[in-house]
């Protein structure tokens, strides 16, 4: 029972000493990785997080979507020339034919 008295204070200074020992090492940077960056850049990305492929189907939307716009203006465009272009053959027509 009096081993008491000496364990629980040595048990509590060699706690606190590890503790003080690991806080120092965290400061000290001694648990950062200096090997995993420079491997992490040789390996392939092929894991993309969930939001970059939310914007980059966003954004692929927003492109087709700009495309397709971008189409049917052209389409109405050359539509419209070509009802100019028939509508002037037909006066011409009717012009030629009159003569």
């Amino acid at each position: 029972m009096e081993s008491l008295w000496i364990l629980i204070p040595l048990s509590l200074v060699l706690a606190f000493g590890i503790g003080g020992l690991f806080w120092w090492s965290v400061g000290a940077g001694q648990f950062d990785d200096l090997i995993g960056p420079s491997e992490r850049i040789l390996q392939d990305d092929d894991a993309v997080p969930d939001s970059a492929l939310k914007n980059n189907q966003h954004e692929k939307l927003q492109h087709e979507k700009l495309q397709h716009e971008k189409l049917q203006h052209e389409k109405l465009q050359h539509e419209k020339l070509q009802h100019e272009k028939l509508h002037q053959k037909i006066l011409q027509h009717d012009r030629n034919k009159g003569v």
